[in-house]
């Protein structure tokens, strides 16, 4: 076990941060696929820049199926960490998009901060089941450079039962702390699926580089037939294919090589009785 993760803090506070998770080779080679996919300087934010087609709002990077997406899901330290969160070995990951943040522009207001941005992604506040969502940070992520935040306060009355729905078009989040957690290069936040969250505003010169990993436990088999035939054919998950500049199927000549446990994380191979 390479890492231990501090599941009396996720469920107290309703996120932890993960350190070490993968590499710096890793987090690099995601780093180089979304500066090489969007032409872009991995080290200058450029405010209201041009894009290239291929990103799209919100930073959101339509990319699932490369190979370097592929060994930060499969990194042995990533799936000790949501093993540990679930206390579950047998798990399967999601095949989410990365992210590229750079300096908001100018012209994009004065104020730190959107309280518009903070979100649940879960339709129905049920706090009797339980389901986590995570980024990584590819490089290192302060508090300013588009870090993960959440709003602690709201997500304890929601625990309690005292707000059983939340719509980030009507309900604000006024008068409540919105806390915004930096990490190193290689780290992932993982938070509980009801607190509220978005990523911050970049404010830096640099630009930030994220990408979105999650795992929770294996499903049945149509979703398990689904997830392979995806993998092999270089697809984005069928959510996704609507979206502004996906390319269906995805520009690589074949699948991203898998490892034995990358294969059981995608459903490809079956989980044994031990991890």
């Amino acid at each position: 076990m390479g890492i231990t993760v501090d599941v009396d803090h996720l469920l107290e506070h309703g996120y932890v941060l993960v350190e070490n998770v993968v590499t710096a080779d890793e987090a690099g080679a995601v780093v180089d696929l979304l500066c090489d996919y969007l032409d872009v300087n991995p080290h200058a934010s450029i405010p209201g820049f041009r894009r290239k087609a291929g990103e799209v709002a919100q930073g959101i990077v339509p990319l699932h199926q490369h190979q370097s997406l592929w060994d930060t899901r499969q990194s042995p330290n990533m799936h000790e960490a949501f093993s540990q969160v679930y206390d579950n070995h047998r798990l399967w990951v999601t095949v989410d998009r990365a992210s590229y943040k750079p300096r908001l522009s100018e012209r994009a207001g004065a104020s730190k901060g959107d309280p518009n941005a903070i979100h649940i992604d879960r339709p129905v506040l049920d706090t009797s089941s339980f389901a986590v969502q995570g980024v990584l940070y590819l490089t290192d992520t302060a508090e300013d450079q588009g870090a993960w935040e959440c709003v602690p306060g709201l997500y304890q009355r929601i625990k309690r039962g005292d707000v059983t729905s939340f719509d980030r078009r009507t309900d604000s989040v006024e008068g409540y702390e919105i806390k915004r957690v930096a990490g190193p290069a290689g780290s992932i936040v993982i938070w509980d699926g009801l607190m509220p969250h978005s990523s911050g505003h970049n404010w830096t010169n640099t630009p930030r580089f994220a990408q979105y990993i999650t795992m929770h436990p294996e499903g049945d088999e149509a979703t398990r037939q689904e997830r392979v035939s995806n993998w092999q054919d270089r697809r984005a998950p069928p959510y996704w294919r609507s979206m502004p500049n996906q390319e269906d199927p995805e520009p690589w000549a074949t699948p991203a090589q898998l490892t034995e446990l990358g294969e059981q994380l995608l459903g490809a191979r079956p989980w044994g009785d031990t991890a």
